[in-house]
């Protein structure tokens, strides 16, 4: 299913550039889950976290949000300490949180509303995002009244609408199925080439980073350092043709040996701590 009709903004902001220094991060003795991460996510780019299951890719989206705070190192974005959340860095997260009693519309221009904005001028941006994840026509709907890729859509325009300079988003496609997740793909990519923001996205799945990045990042298993870095040099405007290409069937194998060893660690550490309950 082609995704059409996608709006450009031409007022943005600026996106911001974050970076991870000798990030280190306990939760008591025993339970490491970071070790000296080092990373960087370039200005306006759009860059995929991958890594074992429970290998602390949460936490360190929690870092960058500005939930937590690292142990020792620090988080920095454009060169500033990261101290608490902030609207410059905003959390897609795996479930959705959209107000129940609230219709799309009004879920749409929430976050705006209450900082105290213009309303003339927050709608003519809601209505631009609306249209643009394909959802006009439904602002007066529910999200119960939403499939779960819709709901995802809105999901990403309530924090669009609050114009971050840097979107994260922890695995927002988990759980939907093979088509809806191709569909949501789609989306979020258009969404970034329209809009322009800096994108940290969590994926478990290899295709998946390879699509739609310009770079991933490799994470070993707890506690999780970078295990390597991959450029990837597709080109843009991003599409599903490229999945056939010669250049993704290498960066995809590349990706498969690098996660290869850790995988089956993780495997073999969730083997043993079941042994252990047992």
């Amino acid at each position: 299913m082609a995704v059409t009709h996608m709006a450009r903004f031409e007022e943005i902001p600026e996106p911001g550039e974050m970076e991870l220094r000798g990030v280190y991060k306990s939760f008591g003795p025993g339970k490491e889950v970071l070790q000296d991460v080092n990373l960087k996510i370039p200005k306006g780019s759009f860059t995929c976290l991958c890594g074992p299951s429970g290998c602390g890719k949460t936490t360190l989206i929690n870092i960058m949000a500005g939930f937590i705070q690292p142990d020792i190192g620090e988080c920095l974005l454009d060169g500033r300490t990261v101290t608490g959340p902030s609207s410059d860095r905003l959390v897609v997260f795996q479930e959705t949180a959209l107000l129940p009693w609230k219709t799309l519309w009004e879920n749409t221009i929430y976050g705006p509303m209450v900082q105290g904005k213009d309303l003339m001028e927050v709608a003519e941006r809601a209505e631009a995002l609306i249209n643009m994840v394909g959802l006009g026509g439904f602002e007066e709907s529910y999200p119960s009244q939403l499939s779960g890729g819709m709901q995802r859509r809105a999901e990403l325009i309530r924090a669009l609408i609050n114009e971050p300079k840097v979107l994260l988003l922890d695995e927002p496609f988990r759980g939907l199925d093979a088509m809806t997740r191709q569909i949501m793909q789609e989306y979020i990519i258009r969404v970034f080439e329209s809009t322009g923001v800096t994108v940290l996205f969590i994926t478990a799945e290899l295709e998946e980073a390879i699509f739609l990045g310009d770079r991933a990042y490799f994470l070993t298993v707890r506690p999780a350092q970078v295990k390597k870095g991959l450029v990837i040099d597709l080109p843009r405007p991003r599409n599903f043709q490229h999945l056939t290409s010669r250049r993704f069937l290498e960066l995809e194998r590349e990706a498969i040996d690098t996660v290869d060893d850790e995988a089956k660690k993780a495997f073999s550490a969730m083997m043993e701590s079941q042994k252990t309950r047992r």
